[in-house]
């Protein structure tokens, strides 16, 4: 019964007024600082705007922030 008032109350309110879902997202570029909306590339220095990281087992380039190498498998980090 409580479930079914609090789904009611939920339903009455609107939760996404203070959203602005037309707004871009930007990211700052882990190179330079610039504030860049999407791309692979800054737009200000050319560099990728993902970073790299390298295994410490086999060496390969894997995406900033994985916890597993996706070459060897290796755990990256702690």
């Amino acid at each position: 019964m409580v479930k079914d008032q609090i789904y009611s109350k939920l339903q009455e309110k609107d939760l996404t007024t203070e959203i602005n879902f037309t707004a871009h997202a930007t990211v700052t570029c882990p190179h330079c600082g610039s504030a860049v909306q999407g791309g692979k590339f800054c737009p200000e220095c050319g560099k990728p705007l993902r970073t790299q990281t390298t295994c410490p087992q086999c060496h390969a380039q894997i995406p900033e922030g994985a916890k597993f190498c996706t070459q060897c498998g290796t755990r990256i980090g702690t």
